[in-house]
């Protein structure tokens, strides 16, 4: 059975990842500073998926928490990591932002990230289909007023992902940074445009990923829900 760990799982959006995983046939083991929230959406599930679903509580922000992941990781032998974490808000303009909050914007966007690839990836497993991958959204690309905080960690993260892939380029790992131009649709948000991209079609698209062999841009943009739905029927014919 293919395995795969899944960062931020608590999340709309991580949830939806770890659900499509699920749906595949994967074992997943999501580990997460939530873990009562995440327990509880696990009960949402049907039984046969529910017992896929191994739920770790850890912060990576703490040494010893990366440490004992990293073991748990280690004895899990996954295919795969893929992380969906941090989060988008405003907070007004760069010239009044405090320091506070612009090192939580980067913490919870971009160093996480870190973490988890530094603590993760030496402990996939080793094979030609191991993979790796980090969500991005449009605010890597584009300026959005009260929110270049977060513009920049994400900017940021798709240099980190090809940093990460530079370094482990003798390891048979596949990157990807899928990065979303429209808002996801999510339980709490609606669709409020055809071209708007489903949080299930971002799970589907990493585990369609996850299972291709298909040569992939590491950073790609995607503009539409279209798009999104061709690269998924693309890979899943491979």
């Amino acid at each position: 059975m293919k395995k795969v760990i899944v960062m931020g799982a608590a999340g709309e959006v991580g949830f939806a990842i770890v659900e499509e995983f699920l749906q595949a046939g994967f074992e997943v083991l999501a580990p997460t500073r939530r873990a009562s929230e995440l327990e509880k959406l696990r009960a949402l599930l049907a039984p046969n998926l529910r017992e896929r679903l191994a739920v770790y509580g850890c912060d990576l922000m703490l040494p010893q928490d990366r440490m004992s992941l990293g073991q748990r990781a280690k004895s899990f032998s996954a295919d795969g990591v893929v992380a969906s974490l941090g989060g988008w808000y405003q907070d007004g303009p760069l010239e009044r932002m405090s320091l506070e909050n612009w090192n939580k914007a980067l913490q919870n966007n971009l160093t996480s990230h870190f973490l988890a690839a530094q603590t993760l990836l030496p402990q996939l497993r080793p094979n030609e289909k191991s993979f790796c991958v980090m969500i991005g959204g449009g605010a890597a690309f584009e300026h959005v007023p009260g929110a270049a905080h977060v513009s920049v960690a994400a900017a940021a993260q798709l240099m980190l992902i090809k940093s990460f892939k530079a370094e482990y380029q003798d390891r048979d790992i596949r990157f990807f940074n899928p990065v979303f131009m429209t808002p996801l649709v999510t339980r709490s948000r609606g669709r409020h445009s055809i071209q708007w991209i489903t949080a299930s079609l971002v799970g589907k698209m990493c585990v369609a990923f996850g299972e291709t062999e298909a040569e992939v841009e590491t950073v790609m943009p995607i503009h539409s829900l279209a798009m999104a739905q061709e690269l998924v029927n693309a890979w899943e014919k491979q």
